[in-house]
């Protein structure tokens, strides 16, 4: 059984540009605004010291709103996708293990490198273990779901979540985490010839000035960006497909996340082990294993499908079902 809907594929994104912000003057001090300078060539080192000098690609809208617009951060230590669109997903932060997803509901979903995951909205905290075990921690209940979901027990809550967040923890741990990638460079992918003949292998072109217009037939012409590894093996250098319709972030590790390819409205990550998860327009987090479905819902409810059964369980975990559906029921 699954419930992942067919994403929409109609042109969003039509340019990028790629740019490299000043954030300092040449004596050190700090700008009122940045100098956003457009390189002229496609091969730019990343600063270790992202708060004077940044990289990043801006991604043009076809609404041709500035709110519509991506901007990807190439940091050393993660990649930012940023928008002030309130629709949909609005940062995903993308490190070396893990990825984190902040929603237009305020959601804040971090996906681990084995494939488990964690939504927290504030007023409660629900964690998706590897292993499909289902914890939710609330302002009054602490409750637990096997991961076959015929299981449950609660009881009042030992933990004041409130209290134990952090604003600054992720923002400091974003800034002294370790590099990761050094250098990026910004391609054009020819597939086919000039009489429109398939190639053997794309021919890859640089283009002049750092900016691109995105093909509508990337079967044909693709713009890419590509991270290189401070590990100087391609295997973890990070593809970043610029697509009329996604933005794909790609990879071969075998271990975290695979793929992120980031739509408009929603969000998907394959890892390494098969395992996909999908966030969807109004925050919902879908996660897909051999083993089952786990939904946790923008209400914070939570729905396991195994088999032939469903397992709800509600927004405070204070009320546990378990409903036997006839195989192959909806």
């Amino acid at each position: 059984m699954t419930h992942t809907q067919a994403p929409d594929t109609r042109p969003v994104w039509t340019a990028a540009n790629f740019y490299v912000a000043f954030k300092c003057d040449q004596m050190g001090r700090k700008r009122e605004t940045p100098f956003y300078w457009r390189p002229e060539t496609n091969d730019v080192q990343l600063s270790p010291k992202p708060d004077e000098k940044e990289t990043f690609v801006r991604v043009k809208s076809t609404k041709q709103a500035d709110t519509e617009d991506v901007h990807i951060a190439l940091r050393p230590n993660f990649i930012g996708l940023l928008r002030e669109d309130s629709i949909g997903w609005q940062n995903v932060i993308v490190e070396e293990r893990c990825v984190r997803v902040t929603t237009n509901n305020g959601v804040f979903v971090t996906i681990s490198e084995d494939g488990s995951f964690c939504c927290d909205s504030g007023d409660d905290v629900t964690m998706v273990e590897r292993s499909g075990r289902v914890i939710k921690q609330t302002q009054y209940v602490d409750a637990v779901m096997s991961p076959g979901g015929g299981d449950y027990a609660s009881r009042p809550s030992q933990q004041d979540i409130f209290g134990s967040f952090d604003e600054g923890s992720d923002e400091q741990s974003l800034r002294t985490a370790p590099r990761v990638w050094e250098a990026a460079e910004f391609y054009m992918t020819f597939n086919k010839d000039k009489l429109g003949n398939v190639r053997n292998q794309p021919f890859h072109w640089k283009p002049e000035r750092a900016g691109v217009q995105i093909d509508e037939n990337p079967g044909d012409k693709e713009a890419f960006i590509r991270l290189k590894s401070t590990k100087s093996a391609d295997a973890e250098d990070v593809h970043i497909a610029l697509r009329p319709d996604f933005i794909g972030i790609l990879r071969e590790n075998v271990v975290g996340w695979q793929s992120i390819i980031i739509y408009e409205r929603e969000v998907r990550v394959m890892m390494a082990d098969g395992t996909m998860l999908r966030i969807d327009l109004f925050g919902s987090v879908v996660r897909c294993s051999d083993d089952g479905e786990t939904e946790i819902s923008h209400l914070a409810e939570v729905r396991k499908w195994t088999g032939d059964q469903l397992t709800y369980m509600s927004p405070w975990g204070d009320d546990f079902r378990v409903i036997n559906l006839e195989r192959g029921g909806q």
